[in-house]
């Protein structure tokens, strides 16, 4: 199964590593101590995985500390600032014993401990080899010390400069845009006021626009903007921008994800970590494309035609707001190697770049999809070449009718669907299996039970649930049908459903050309003999059509086939 976690990583596929590098160096700065960097970008968009990658930068530095700092995990606590402030100064302890044990043991006893005291266990005191003698050390005693903030800044600016074998502490602060509005502001107040001495760096990783709407939703803005924008400027001395994916390096990210995933299957990950290293290279120097078509490395995978032309396709056919975000593109892909996974499970075979395509037209054009599963399944193979000859320019071409002008570059996109067509009817089947995981959303429990009643063996079981239906609105009566169809994947016996819907949309006949839609969407296949003669008694030129489309089509059994052309010439009268 191809899937891609979600995690921060140090692999840079996205080219940041240059801006990790610049950041890294700024904070070295003895011209901007201390300083706080703002890591701007959208959501999925890489800081996490910045921040990982600077805190590699520093790995081999012994003057240089570095703290990680996750206020939301501290969005339960009576005292956000204090409990971050705690967190930074065991973390001190810890890494640097010798220079920091003694004083940090006074400041922590400048602390409201009580407001705290519940949240300690988040701390990393507790990963001590000895928590008992730490908290005992550092809980104020009220006789000796006041339990108040009150020179607090003074006094730690003194315990950094006494540090002489450190140079710089650097502090990651991540997720603060997943925080409350109050939890932004006293982490914000934490840095500012009571933190940001000489040799201390502060790397806030956080989408700009949201902490600005959480400064000003804040009580002491008054949801004013302009005091957001004035008070994120006294704390940032330096705003910068991860890279934006365009669709040319989002085609890049895609072909490099599906490489990596090849060379785990095939056990060569050092080859993959040379393209990787090859990339990063020819982007350094700007020669593009990075992937190209010359000479790669000898130690290099060299990406895969197929994979370049399938990132190509999702590079393209995504909407603005996927393609841009690292993280959206990824969600794309897992969902869809999910559906790969499970058709190669069931011993469905669909190419994995026609099922790419497939499920793009799905996710991207749900409209245009829908479209094409009503064309009758003998034109389907003209339709999508016409379709196709569209979307490639070719002379002459018209768009057809049914589908969307966007949908423009899925449809002259490789690989052709037209060439394809056995393949089509296996994806529906496979797309509407999903459907049927998720059916029962939105339906109250008497609901649920009429649709297990509808398709049960007992057919005064059946009936009764039918009446049922019949007796409710029409709109719940649409509902429990259509859902009773997208389980038709998911059942041993569809006849039973179907003989249910097929006697409800006698009731109703308003539903009957809904049922031959639900019908051709998600049970085409599965039609047996006895369900053409339930059908049949459905009033309604739908049922027509959908009996003679029954009567051409040669992936039901030829004994449907021909019950079908029966009964179609029945209710035309022939030979009466």
């Amino acid at each position: 199964m191809r899937l891609w976690d979600d995690n921060p990583t140090v692999t840079d596929l996205l080219g940041i590593d240059t801006v990790v590098d610049a950041v890294a160096a700024a904070l070295l700065a003895k011209d901007l101590d201390p300083v706080t960097v703002a890591l701007q970008s959208p959501w999925g968009g890489g800081k996490s995985s910045a921040l990982d990658m600077l805190a590699e930068r520093f790995e081999a530095n012994e003057r240089v500390l570095v703290v990680r700092v996750d206020p939301w995990e501290f969005e339960d606590s009576d005292d956000v600032r204090a409990t971050l402030i705690s967190h930074l100064l065991t973390e001190l302890r810890t890494q640097r014993p010798a220079c920091f044990a003694e004083k940090v043991g006074d400041l922590l006893t400048r602390i409201a401990w009580k407001r705290v005291g519940a949240t300690i266990a988040k701390s990393a005191i507790t990963m001590s080899a000895d928590p008992l003698a730490i908290i005992k050390a550092f809980t104020p005693d009220p006789k000796e010390q006041p339990t108040n903030m009150a020179g607090f800044r003074d006094e730690f600016d003194k315990m950094m400069d006494s540090a002489k074998d450190i140079d710089k502490v650097v502090v990651l602060v991540d997720d603060l845009d997943r925080c409350k509005p109050a939890s932004v502001v006293a982490s914000l107040e934490a840095i500012k006021v009571f933190l940001a001495v000489p040799k201390m760096a502060f790397i806030l990783a956080a989408e700009e626009d949201m902490i600005r709407w959480a400064i000003a939703q804040d009580i002491h803005a008054g949801g004013r903007s302009e005091f957001a924008d004035r008070y994120l400027e006294k704390i940032v001395q330096l705003p910068v921008s991860l890279p934006r994916l365009t669709p040319e390096t989002t085609e890049d990210f895609v072909t490099l994800l599906l490489c990596q995933k090849r060379c785990e299957a095939n056990d060569t990950q050092p080859a993959f970590k040379a393209l990787v290293l090859h990339t990063a290279e020819r982007r350094r120097e700007r020669q593009y494309p990075l992937l190209h078509d010359g000479d790669y490395p000898e130690a290099a995978h060299r990406p895969d035609v197929a994979d370049r032309r399938m990132a190509a396709l999702v590079a393209r056919g995504l909407s603005g707001d996927q393609w841009s975000s690292p993280r959206a593109i990824k969600r794309f892909l897992n969902a869809w190697g999910v559906r790969e996974a499970i058709a190669n499970a069931r011993e469905v075979t669909i190419k994995p770049d026609v099922s790419l395509k497939l499920y793009l037209l799905e996710q991207r054009f749900p409209e245009d999809f829908e479209a094409l599963q009503q064309v009758d399944p003998n034109d389907r193979t003209a339709f999508v070449s016409a379709w196709e000859a569209w979307g490639r320019g070719d002379e002459h071409a018209e768009k057809p009718d049914d589908v969307s002008g966007a949908s423009r570059f899925w449809a002259g996109s490789d690989p052709s669907i037209a060439a394809a067509m056995d393949q089509f009817d296996r994806y529906v089947n496979l797309a509407a299996s999903f459907t049927s995981f998720s059916a029962g959303s939105g339906l109250t429990d008497a609901e649920l039970a009429l649709l297990a009643e509808l398709a049960h063996a007992s057919e005064a079981t059946r009936m009764g649930a039918v009446e049922q239906v019949l007796a409710a609105e029409a709109a719940v009566r649409r509902v429990i049908v259509e859902r009773l169809f997208s389980r038709l994947v998911a059942i041993d016996n569809p006849s039973y459903s179907i003989e249910s819907a097929c006697r409800i949309a006698i009731g109703d006949p308003l539903l009957a050309a809904e049922v031959c839609g639900w019908l051709r969407r998600y049970g085409l296949t599965r039609i047996a003999v006895i369900d053409v003669f339930e059908i049949s008694q459905v009033p309604g030129g739908a049922v027509d059509q959908l009996l003679q489309d029954l009567a051409t089509n040669q992936q039901v059994s030829s004994g449907v086939r021909a019950t079908a052309q029966e009964q179609a010439d029945a209710r035309a009268g022939v030979g009466a």
